[in-house]
């Protein structure tokens, strides 16, 4: 069968094809216009996709991070205290001084030790400690030492500090899109601490002295912190209270990462029910 106009005549099949599609035909869009804007639309998604994973990656590195930093730092600031220095001069099997100081003479030029390392005093807050002839109890490259250590414990628990700071930040901003991740994040910061802490616990206790070497080789230059048994520092710090000044921290420091683990499992238990 043929089709068949008005006029009776056979319809073309131009005219048939425009009356089927419409009018909209006459003026076709330009080929690719729609594409492009949504192109560029599905671009800008992409990119602020991209931007948002990138922020939460970083916020929960920085909460992980915070972890073992914010612990560590806690933990050594209570070492470096009269407290630790009072519960290890009076403690049974610490190791008497051979050249003749007691418990008090060493609470008094320990404490002073470590107020030093602690404050933003000079180097003559140890140089003015003096015997009752008037001599130095430190000599200067016991000082020198002493003032290399200052500078390593502020700058790094500044460095701690400004981590947690901003990683508390990070939190505050984020809490209500990324609750979860956080608290994961922290868990996860805790679990590698500890992983890290009992590493280094079996190397400290296979090769003490290879481990206290390496770390002092770490931050301080070769010939600067070495001494005579018969030196303050050595007398007040021996061997032995390094021991347990490292057993210590690590143990507040296992603690603490246990408590946020603690709390992380609690948290999302709360959130899932």
């Amino acid at each position: 069968m043929r089709a068949v106009g008005p006029d009776g005549n056979p319809a073309s099949a131009t005219s048939t094809h425009r009356g089927a599609v419409g009018p909209w035909e006459d003026n076709p869009e330009p080929a690719g216009s729609r594409s492009a804007t949504d192109q560029a639309g599905a671009f800008r998604d992409d990119h602020d996709a991209e931007a948002a994973t990138g922020l939460r990656l970083l916020t929960r590195f920085l909460v992980g991070l915070a972890v073992p930093l914010g612990l560590l730092a806690v933990a050594v600031r209570l070492v470096a205290s009269p407290v630790f220095l009072w519960i290890e001069y009076n403690r049974p099997g610490f190791p008497d001084d051979p050249y003749g100081f007691g418990p008090g003479q060493r609470m008094s030029l320990g404490s002073h030790g470590v107020d030093y390392i602690l404050n933003w005093a000079p180097p003559s807050f140890l140089g003015d400690v003096r015997t009752a002839n008037g001599l130095a109890w430190f000599r200067p490259e016991e000082i020198s030492h002493m003032t290399d250590v200052k500078y390593v414990m502020q700058l790094g628990l500044a460095a701690a500090v400004g981590v947690v700071l901003v990683a508390l930040v990070a939190v505050v901003l984020r809490r209500r899109r990324d609750a979860a991740g956080l608290i994961r994040a922290a868990m996860r910061g805790a679990w590698v601490t500890i992983a890290a802490l009992a590493v280094l616990a079996v190397v400290g206790m296979l090769s003490w002295e290879w481990f206290f070497t390496t770390f002092h080789s770490l931050f301080f230059a070769d010939g600067t912190w070495t001494f005579s048994l018969s030196d303050t520092l050595i007398r007040l710090y021996p061997t032995q209270f390094w021991i347990d000044a490292a057993a210590t921290v690590a143990l507040l420091t296992v603690a603490g990462c246990a408590a946020v683990i603690l709390w992380g499992r609690r948290a999302l238990r709360r959130r899932v029910c």
